[in-house]
């Protein structure tokens, strides 16, 4: 199921905001202006997420990042895994123990 947020994702632009000023509680005023852009990047590389880098304005966010790099799980990734695992052990769940 996609979402409705960044790259289709769940995660939203005032999610980020939100992650942004834990990590810089001493940035009181800060506030995210704009998402500039957004790519999902490292296809395959995220193991059960997606990868993701985006590029944002910032409003009274001197020193943050305006480049940030997302992991984001995904169920899909993991119903792929899990189907992965269980078609490579089920055959051998059946054979005899030595």
């Amino acid at each position: 199921m996609a979402g409705s947020g960044i790259e289709g994702k769940a995660v939203t632009e005032a999610m980020v905001e939100e992650a942004i000023r834990e990590a810089f509680p001493h940035k009181t005023a800060l506030r995210l202006s704009k998402l500039l852009s957004s790519k999902i990047i490292g296809v395959g590389k995220g193991f059960v997420s997606d990868v993701i880098r985006i590029q944002v304005e910032w409003a009274e966010g001197d020193g943050v990042p305006s480049t940030l790099i997302l992991k984001v799980p995904t169920v899909q990734k993991i119903e792929q895994l899990m189907e992965k695992v269980t078609s490579s052990l089920l055959p051998h769940l059946n054979e005899p123990r030595r």
